[in-house]
């Protein structure tokens, strides 16, 4: 499978919290049409590449100026897998770094068709 599709999906899954028409592109382009986003923090599931759209603008929304670096991927052509961190603002103006892991699978074209997000939402109250 095409790792490029991979990695190409993975960098517009890294600007979902400062979404740009560019970003969630490379996200679609790189996603099968029947996707599925699901998230450990939130019982919602965002399905097909309408919900891409969807979770980029929550998240802009939500976590804007935050940052996403993610290393360590682990591809055996089907399955994925990596480790990445979650810097940014706090509302009191502190700052909050934040790891998490992220594992999915791709589908037979090489389009990401599953991606789930793993990390504790209470990290970024860590500290305050």
């Amino acid at each position: 499978m095409n790792e490029a599709t991979l990695t190409a999906y993975l960098d517009g899954w890294s600007m979902i919290c400062s979404s740009t028409p560019k970003s969630v592109d490379a996200m679609i382009d790189s996603a099968d049409p029947d996707i599925r986003f699901s998230d450990v923090n939130s019982s919602n599931v965002h399905m097909g590449h309408d919900g891409i759209s969807h979770i980029c603008s929550l998240a802009t929304q939500i976590y804007l100026g935050t940052t996403i670096v993610w290393r360590a991927l682990l591809f055996d052509g089907r399955n994925w897998s990596i480790r990445w961190t979650m810097s940014g603002p706090r509302a009191d103006g502190s700052t909050f770094s934040c790891r998490g892991a992220s594992a999915g699978i791709v589908a037979d074209d090489g389009r990401v068709l599953e991606h789930t997000d793993y990390w504790n939402r209470a990290e970024l109250h860590a500290g305050v």
